[in-house]
């Protein structure tokens, strides 16, 4: 299970006096999904993203298909479980001299089991795999690396009670949940750069679709919310390059078991961060 993210940056209207423009920041997700009619659909005999999404064969496992009441902090922790789910952080940023970056970070859980298959912590049914990126808007460089783990205590995991912890190895996004949310995330990948962000919630939660049910098809559907204003500052490493950087990013959370009809594909999912002067 992977996502490939493209980072674009556009400029706003520059020479404004300050006093005269408001500026409005928004952040706006938008998915969709569509039937896969392309030719080649047919011919395909390699794993497809909806095997993994919207397998029949979901036998013991939770579904989303009407809405909950979320009670938070616990619902920003794992929902073992439901098949599939993630933790998804954006962020847009500049440095002491204006120039932009993008941070993307996400940490994936899907369930092998409908539930532990044994005692022990070798027997928790769970594997992870986390993703994370940085784009330097003004070179164009753009750098990314993965971790996979099972889930085990000393390896991977998300707990979430009055501290949050979403953990894949030596990869972290820890802190305070209690509202409003405090988290930091680090992570490195040797030689190439570096995340060191200190994430503060500064609006509601938001919840998706019909009350945090978010319909993906016929009788598909996840459980979906979002935090869309988060202020971020911290320092990033590229290569050997080390600035101090603020900014503003939003939080997307999801679980489910099938969210993909069989007759869907896959989706194409992107962020806007827009700039409005008036």
């Amino acid at each position: 299970m992977q996502r490939k993210v493209r980072s674009v940056a556009a400029k706003g209207f520059n020479g404004l006096h300050a006093a005269s423009a408001l500026l409005i920041v928004i952040s706006v997700a938008i998915g969709g999904c569509q039937p896969d009619t392309s030719p080649a659909a047919a011919t395909v005999t390699g794993l497809r993203l909806n095997s993994l999404l919207g397998s029949p064969n979901s036998d013991g496992f939770a579904r989303a298909e009407t809405p909950i009441d979320f009670v938070f902090p616990r619902d920003h922790g794992a929902h073992n479980p439901y098949r599939s789910e993630w933790w998804y952080l954006t962020a847009v940023l500049t440095d002491d001299q204006g120039l932009e970056y993008g941070v993307h970070f996400t940490q994936f859980r899907q369930a092998l089991t409908p539930a532990p298959t044994g005692d022990g912590p070798w027997h928790t049914g769970q594997a992870y795999l986390a993703h994370l990126a940085i784009t330097d808007v003004a070179t164009g460089v753009h750098l990314e690396a993965e971790r996979f783990a099972r889930g085990h205590p000393d390896l991977a995991g998300v707990t979430s009670g009055g501290q949050f912890a979403a953990v894949i190895e030596d990869w972290t996004l820890t802190g305070a949940t209690q509202s409003p949310i405090s988290l930091t995330l680090r992570a490195a990948e040797p030689e190439q750069f570096e995340v060191d962000l200190h994430i503060q919630q500064t609006g509601p939660i938001v919840l998706q679709g019909d009350r945090g049910l978010s319909a993906k098809g016929p009788d598909s559907a996840s459980y979906y919310y979002s935090i869309p204003r988060l202020r971020i500052e911290g320092r990033l490493r590229l290569n050997d390059r080390v600035v101090t950087v603020t900014g503003l990013g939003w939080l997307d959370r999801e679980w489910s078991t099938s969210v993909l009809d069989e007759s869907l594909a896959g989706w194409d999912w992107f962020s806007l961060q827009l700039e409005l002067l008036f």
